[in-house]
């Protein structure tokens, strides 16, 4: 009778199990195959850290953290596929087509993307439309987003963000793990990344850029940079790069649009380069402040008439100036005859110590380190 009793309940404990397994498959398949309002997409986020915003110098915001919308499709939530191709075909701009492919082929996962982060009007056309019982199996799904309100003001700088958020360009790109730590966070509540001061202004930044296009627009360069610095502290107060680009829509320009001429192009420093020769000469004291020259007959040495090197001249007949006036004249006679008594080593290392051949270290990427031949290559 025991033995009964025992075989009885062993089988009841068997059944209740294998009844407990199969509730878990069920709901384990309706899980993953059944409807996704079902899923409570809406409360199980990742937690992740805000990115935090960048500033120019007074608060006025360059970057800010948004959400956006990416358009995706559940293939088995799907209903009237050739509607929908045809309702999104218009709204995205994209082939009808392909999209009808793409929600009618069932091979791969059965989660798509369709459009990633969306612009507003296109989210609330597609919103109107779900809201009317159409598009189903079509979601908006809330991505993260970057917003640079003031457009293309200080876009080199700036940079921007790519489609998971990340700096591909830039303060972006530089201070990425600052403003988005990449760890997922343990705390429950989002956490917001570092915010970025820069030492722009905003104001000063804008007027400089203003007057930059209307020259670019007047003279036609092929590209244009001006930077505004304060003298005491050497602060970028702004820093303008032309052609520029809206970053909000970075993909639309090209890359010589997006790159950074001020950082990546190295270009000859013209009549600005006559303060570091001069400068040199006094330190080497191959020159001292009294002394004066002739300009009037130009630079005109013997190793130039022997090679038939054309002799260098200024502008004008300035005569006798004395270092201060070859500065406020820029002579290029004066200037050439204040360096000649220098030794072309201690002159280059001069050059050196001033950093030209390297990068001064601003935080954008990609800086060149422009170019200082060594005196041997001289001619």
């Amino acid at each position: 009778m025991n033995k009964e009793i025992r075989e009885k309940r062993l089988k009841l404990v068997f059944i209740g199990l294998s009844f407990i397994a199969l509730l878990i498959l069920l709901r384990f398949a309706w899980i993953m195959l059944g409807p996704t309002e079902l899923l409570g997409t809406e409360e199980i986020q990742l937690n992740r850290p805000v990115r935090g915003n960048i500033y120019d110098r007074n608060g006025n915001i360059l970057a800010i953290e948004t959400q956006l919308y990416s358009v995706s499709l559940w293939i088995p939530d799907i209903q009237n596929p050739e509607e929908n191709s045809v309702f999104l075909a218009d709204i995205l701009s994209m082939d009808q087509k392909e999209l009808l492919d793409m929600m009618e082929n069932v091979q791969g996962s059965n989660f798509k993307y369709i459009s990633r982060k969306v612009s507003p009007g296109q989210f609330r056309e597609i919103e109107s439309l779900k809201a009317q019982g159409k598009l189903q199996g079509i979601n908006l799904e809330p991505e993260p987003g970057r917003l640079y309100p003031a457009r293309e003001i200080a876009a080199h700088v700036l940079g921007y963000t790519g489609m998971d958020n990340v700096g591909l360009d830039g303060i972006e790109y530089t201070y990425n793990d600052l403003l988005s730590p990449p760890q997922i966070q343990s705390d429950p509540h989002q956490t917001q990344g570092n915010h970025v001061y820069l030492s722009l202004d905003l104001e000063s930044q804008y007027l400089l850029e203003k007057s930059c296009k209307d020259s670019m627009e007047k003279y036609q360069p092929d590209i244009l940079m001006a930077l505004l610095m304060e003298a005491r502290t050497g602060d970028i107060l702004a820093y303008v790069s032309l052609p520029s680009f809206d970053p909000n829509h970075f993909d639309q320009y090209s890359a010589d649009k997006r790159r950074d001429n001020i950082s990546t192009t190295s270009y000859e420093p013209g009549s600005v380069f006559k303060i570091f020769s001069l400068s040199s000469a006094l330190e080497l004291n191959s020159v001292n402040p009294q002394m004066e020259f002739d300009t009037s007959g130009g630079y005109n040495p013997d190793f130039f008439q022997e090679y038939n090197i054309p002799p260098i001249t200024d502008l004008g007949n300035y005569g006798v100036l004395n270092l201060e006036k070859i500065l406020i004249y820029s002579s290029n006679v004066g200037t050439s005859y204040a360096i000649e008594g220098a030794d072309n080593l201690d002159f280059y290392n001069m050059l050196k110590n001033f950093g030209f051949g390297q990068t001064v270290g601003i935080p954008l990427p990609g800086e060149s380190n422009g170019l200082l031949n060594e005196p041997s290559t001289w001619s």
